[in-house]
Formats: C-alpha cells, sequence, structure tokens
C-alpha cells in the first residue's frame, strides 16, 4: 500500500516536465517556421 502511494507523486512529477518540454519544442518548431518563412519570402 504504501509503495503505491509513493509511486503515484512520482508519476505526476515525471508527466509536468515532459508536457513542459512538448511546449518547448512545439514552440521551437514554430520559431524555425516563421524564420524559414521570412527568409523565403526575403529571398523571393
Amino acid at each position: 500500500m504504501s509503495l503505491s502511494a509513493n509511486v503515484q507523486p512520482l508519476r505526476l512529477e515525471y508527466q509536468q516536465p515532459s508536457f513542459i518540454a512538448e511546449v518547448g519544442v512545439a514552440v521551437a518548431y514554430g520559431l524555425i517556421c516563421w524564420q524559414v518563412l521570412i527568409l523565403r519570402s526575403v529571398v523571393l
């Protein structure tokens, strides 16, 4: 019983950083896409 009680808080702690990492990757990917579009518009 005590082991299962200790495992659940660890899972919650591991889920939050992964969510933050996913948001960071999405923001970085969006910024890269914007830079590519701007570079293409400048070149054309």
